[in-house]
């Protein structure tokens, strides 16, 4: 067996599912590990100790399989990613007044976090992105996609960082969204803690089309057969080239985003 051949690493994960047909085209379904059918719900304990892991080596397993020609990543639930509880309550009393982090703590932290973002950019054949539902967090990830589909029902939201009051959106988020909305209806998102509709993710540029529950996969899978159309190292070289400036101002932005994000953690107030 070959190192990284699909068989060494598509059973490996319990919050994603990972399936390749014939023609390569690899789809990637993350989904809660209690929960299968439902929506990945994030929490801070639980969601650092399993699916932020699983996703940022996945990435890396798919990124080296050069067997991979196509990757649809997509959602199990009715939603994408939504929040189990918000970090912090809503509530002045309570902003900033969780439990400091250890720098050693978050060192691990940051080193998971860029490699979830790099990894993800260093895959190099097409992605197409297929969000189903919410997107409250983590919506960057399938939206640096090089095509984005969503359901009518998607709301995409920044939840976890300036919103809830509880971390400085510096794990790639803070470049993301200022980057794909233009610089100040990114910051607007960000600071506000927009929602944004499918519709209004559309118009802004988000994504590129809308659809019913029932297309959304089918219409993956037909822009994935017709990307296969061109030659192997055209459709490697595109996804390669279209994503060199992402991955230069993620590589420039991630370690220092991620400290100043530690920075405001370290600053916490105890309970």
């Amino acid at each position: 067996m070959k190192p990284h051949d699909f068989d060494s690493y598509k059973d490996k994960y319990e919050t994603i599912s990972l399936e390749r047909t014939d023609d390569g085209v690899l789809t990637m379904t993350m989904h809660d590990l209690h929960n299968p059918g439902g929506a990945i719900k994030y929490d801070v304990a639980y969601d650092w100790k399993h699916p932020h892991v699983e996703w940022s080596h996945c990435f890396n397993d798919i990124a080296r399989d050069y067997d991979n020609e196509v990757v649809i990543i997509t959602n199990g639930g009715v939603d994408y990613l939504t929040a189990e509880r918000a970090p912090y309550e809503h509530d002045a009393g309570m902003v900033g007044k969780e439990d400091p982090i250890a720098p050693r703590d978050w060192d691990w932290t940051q080193h998971n976090g860029k490699a979830l973002q790099m990894n993800l950019l260093s895959i190099e054949c097409p992605v197409i992105g297929a969000i189903r539902g919410k997107a409250l967090v983590h919506a960057e990830l399938v939206t640096q996609s090089d095509i984005v589909l969503c359901t009518e029902d998607t709301v995409l939201q920044d939840l976890p960082h300036f919103e809830s009051g509880g971390y400085t959106p510096g794990d790639g988020v803070g470049l993301h969204w200022p980057t794909v909305l233009g610089a100040n209806r990114g910051r607007y998102f960000l600071l506000t803690g927009q929602q944004l509709s499918a519709q209004e993710a559309r118009e802004l540029g988000v994504v590129q089309e809308v659809l019913t529950g029932d297309q959304l996969l089918p219409r993956a899978r037909a822009l994935a057969k017709d990307i296969l159309r061109r030659p192997k190292l055209v459709r490697r070289y595109t996804r390669i080239i279209t994503t060199q400036m992402a991955k230069q101002q993620m590589l420039d932005h991630l370690g220092y985003g991620m400290a100043l994000e530690g920075l405001g953690v370290a600053a916490r107030e105890p309970q």
